[in-house]
């Protein structure tokens, strides 16, 4: 990636350049571009973009001007730094479109754009299931367990390994079980419901006594707590949000969504 971050910022200044020259008619200027557009063509191919560019070739010598230095040039040479332009632009579009491509794959795959994706989609999926064809019986989202088992569905999607009921450390005398533990990734995701009854204050509680927990396992070194609320309780939810977030520490990173947004 850094490779070709190099290559696009070379193809934008011979790009600038050619132009530049062919609309001030340096024809004269040509020889040095075709080695810098040849190298960087070569460059990029050994990228493995599947490029489909030719390389520039000279002007013959009986098509060259007889005083070519000067800035006269012969048609040839007009049409050859004509030919630059183009084919530098092209490639300069296809480096850019590839690093784009190249940085979209990666996004994509993180564990953490993932389930943040996850969490902001969630209500969406969950309001769809109660929308089915030819008056179909509803999948409907009501209490924590439901919330647990779609949550686990969709993880199935992008992870292999996902533990669940995993034992946590003993905290203020007693332990509990994780939601879900994505070994690999080193991340645990707690989930939860509001439902009536549970103040904010209550849930937040919970949430504090589950973020000291999971700071003494192993493997966790990042919790993600994810809370549904659908029918809005929560008054402050951005709030409750960064007070939990603000209890991050340099072992464990701490992460809460509470969804849909609400406010």
């Amino acid at each position: 990636m850094s490779n070709l971050k190099n290559i696009r910022i070379d193809l934008e200044i011979l790009s600038h350049s050619t132009l530049e020259d062919y609309e001030a008619k340096r024809w004269a200027s040509y020889p040095g571009y075709i080695v810098e557009f040849n190298r960087l063509l070569e460059e990029a191919q050994k990228s493995g973009l599947g490029i489909n560019i030719d390389k520039v070739n000279p002007v013959s010598l009986d098509k060259v001007a007889a005083f070519g230095w000067v800035g006269t040039g012969s048609p040839a040479e007009q049409a050859k730094l004509r030919e630059l332009v183009d084919k530098s632009a092209r490639l300069l579009v296809r480096v850019s479109s590839a690093m784009e491509s190249l940085s979209s794959k990666k996004v994509s795959s993180d564990p953490n754009f993932l389930i943040e994706r996850l969490c902001n989609r969630f209500h969406s999926v969950a309001r769809r299931l109660c929308s089915r064809r030819e008056e179909r019986p509803t999948l409907k989202v009501e209490d924590e367990y439901d919330v647990q088992d779609l949550f686990y569905a969709l993880l199935c999607l992008f992870f292999d390994d996902i533990r669940s009921e995993e034992c946590t450390p003993s905290y203020a005398g007693g332990s509990s079980r994780m939601d879900f533990l994505l070994k690999r990734e080193q991340l645990v995701i707690e989930v939860k419901k509001t439902r009536k009854g549970l103040s904010n204050r209550e849930l937040g509680e919970q949430l504090i006594v589950d973020i000291e927990r999971y700071a003494k396992h192993q493997d966790c070194k990042k919790l993600v707590c994810f809370v549904y609320d659908p029918e809005e309780r929560i008054s402050n939810p951005r709030g409750v949000e960064m007070d939990l977030m603000s209890r991050s520490t340099t072992e464990l990173k701490v992460l809460v969504f509470i969804r849909p947004t609400g406010q």
